[in-house]
This record gives structure tokens, sequence and C-alpha cells, in this order.
């Protein structure tokens, strides 16, 4: 539990859990926006059912966008997840690493003592 803590701060010093926050609020408005748009797509659960398929690459084929309008939306969006997500993994990453350094360099002072 304490190390959750600790990497929920770590992403809050980054600033990454702002771009996490604003990725939810493009993504919810990408969903309101396609359903308006789309006429194939009757409800927003059906839309943001569309837009996790997009964002995780899975693209069942279901559902379909056919408007120029929403193709930008979903292009736009693919490439967003794609920087929110490497963003993501960089900043666990890192957070790990400089915990096995923290741990490296205990263990070092203790020994040298």
């Amino acid at each position: 539990m304490r190390k959750l803590k600790l990497l929920r701060t770590a992403l809050k010093i980054n600033g990454v859990s702002k771009v996490l926050i604003s990725f939810l609020i493009y993504l919810s408005l990408t969903a309101l926006a396609i359903m308006w748009i789309e006429p194939e797509i009757p409800n927003y659960f059906d839309a943001l059912w569309y837009c996790f398929s997009v964002i995780f690459t899975i693209g069942f084929g279901d559902i379909v966008v056919i408007s120029i309008v929403a193709k930008i939306l979903t292009v736009i969006l693919s490439f967003y997840a794609i920087i929110v997500f490497a963003i993501l993994t960089a900043t666990v990453v890192n957070y790990f690493s400089e915990l096995q350094k923290a741990k490296y360099n205990d263990s070092v002072l203790e020994f040298m003592n």
C-alpha cells in the first residue's frame, strides 16, 4: 500500500496526473462528439466502446465511423493515447528505477559504516 502512495505522489510531482485527467476529459468529449456525428452509433456507451477499442488498438470492427470529422477525431485520439501511455510508462519505469537506486545506495552506506 505504501508503494502505491509513493507512486501516486510521483505521478503528481511529475505532472502526469494532469495529463491523465486531460486525456480522460478528451476521451469523454470525443465519445460525445462521435455519438452526435455518427448516425450508426446510437448511444454514449457505444461511442465510448468505440473509443476504447481505438485506444487499445483492439479494433473489433463492430463499430465503424464513416464521417470525415469522426475519422479525424479518431486519429487524434489514437495519437494522444500513444503519447499518454508512453509518458505513463516512462514515469512508472523511472519511479521503480529510483526506488532500486535508493535501496542500493542505502545498502552501500550501511556496508561502509
